[in-house]
């Protein structure tokens, strides 16, 4: 039986408690359940208050609303011709430039908006500026579907590195060769700053426009 006063079960004898003699069978029913045990009662007690002790429902609910909020204000910024075509963030903003400030590149080289008058930013200008085409120039063209414009830089490329090496192996002296090859580096970090400008506004051409070109 359980002892109220002792609050453990005994072994009773003729229904008195043998340690401290409480006559266990006038004891209320009520008051020979086992009670539990302090830390139990305080653990469910902070778990009836708070469902959610290591993880807020608020903050949870307050995340996803920002998300959705952002999500749908990313969409308002582009028009749902160039958010629907599933690219990334910043090629979606250089087509966005491209359409604000109707950009073109008459000459295959260079994009520049039509009205000399409404120019990007320089912030603006460097949203449209492939860094990728900078370091891997005619590659980025190649692996991005614009293989014929791809091919036309690589000839280019190996032309000028043929006429180079043609006229200094017989013109140049060890010196001299030592400046004209770092003419030749400005000269092909000037041709990659090109295609740099212009990689973004082809891309525009093949994939908004549907333009096949080779230059």
């Amino acid at each position: 039986m359980y002892c109220t006063k002792c609050q453990k079960d005994v072994a009773a004898l003729n229904g008195v408690c043998p340690q401290c003699g409480l006559n266990l069978t006038t004891t209320p029913p009520s008051a020979r359940q086992t009670p539990q045990p302090q830390n139990i009662q305080n653990q469910n007690t902070q778990n009836s208050d708070n469902p959610y002790p290591n993880n807020d429902p608020n903050q949870n609910t307050q995340g996803q609303n920002n998300s959705a909020q952002q999500n749908q204000t990313l969409r308002a910024f582009f028009p749902p011709h160039i958010d629907n075509l599933g690219l990334p963030f910043r090629l979606k903003l250089a087509f966005l430039l491209i359409e604000k400030y109707k950009m073109h590149s008459p000459n295959g080289i260079m994009m520049s908006p039509q009205d000399t008058n409404k120019a990007p930013t320089f912030s603006e200008k460097m949203e449209m500026f492939s860094w990728l085409t900078f370091f891997f120039t005619a590659w980025y063209y190649i692996f991005t579907g614009m293989w014929r414009k791809g091919l036309s830089i690589f000839g280019i490329s190996i032309a000028i590195a043929i006429v180079f090496e043609i006229f200094t192996a017989a013109m140049y002296t060890e010196e001299e060769l030592l400046f004209a090859n770092l003419i030749n580096a400005v000269i092909n970090i000037a041709l990659n700053i090109i295609w740099a400008k212009t990689a973004f506004y082809d891309r525009y051409r093949t994939i908004v426009r549907k333009e096949v070109f080779w230059w």
